[in-house]
């Protein structure tokens, strides 16, 4: 959907390094518009930004915690752990919600006030996109559930490598090899 150079990938570091860059220089100038043209000071704009972000990262979160308890009572019955995938997502979800209640009530001073509705409004134009997509394209849908799907089957190189320099400490060996750790 996107063009493709922004699904170009660090050849070592397999980082998709073009889009980072690309959504870093967009967030840089849409930061720089809404304090010249909306806030009229940069940290404005940043507290702004940031408090909407942290409130989208925090529904993220508790859909998060809704579907580790879904997937593991339904697809992984066997694994499935009362305190690790009922109570914990429960107990981090309710946390989670005291500070989202608290831009909610009493109503915050205007523009924080459009916080939930614009997170609303995000949400439901993502919603309407994966709908026309999933339309449109079906495959490149099922394409991209395969690749999160086939995501977390992948060992964590950096991980491994974290393991490798402590055996090498224990060992009594060098923990440089040439390259970046």
């Amino acid at each position: 959907m996107l063009p493709r150079a922004l699904a170009r990938v660090h050849p070592t570091r397999r980082s998709p390094y073009v889009a980072a860059s690309f959504q870093a220089g967009f967030s840089v100038l849409l930061g720089i518009i809404f304090s010249a043209f909306v806030f009229g000071d940069p940290a404005t704009t940043y507290g702004y930004f940031g408090g909407l972000g942290t409130l989208a990262v925090l529904l993220v979160y508790i859909f998060i915690n809704v579907s580790v308890f879904l997937y593991f009572s339904r697809k992984e019955r066997g694994s499935f752990s009362p305190l690790r995938h009922a109570l914990i997502p429960l107990v981090a979800t309710a946390a989670v919600c005291l500070p989202i209640y608290g831009l909610i009530y009493p109503v915050p001073d205007p523009p924080f006030n459009l916080w939930p509705y614009l997170i609303a409004l995000w949400a439901v134009i993502g919603l309407v996109f994966l709908f026309v997509v999933s339309r449109r394209r079906p495959d490149l849908v099922e394409t991209m559930g395969r690749a999160f799907t086939e995501a977390g089957d992948e060992p964590d190189a950096a991980q491994e490598d974290v393991l490798r320099v402590e055996d090498r400490r224990a060992a009594g060996g060098s923990t440089t090899t040439g390259t970046a750790e």
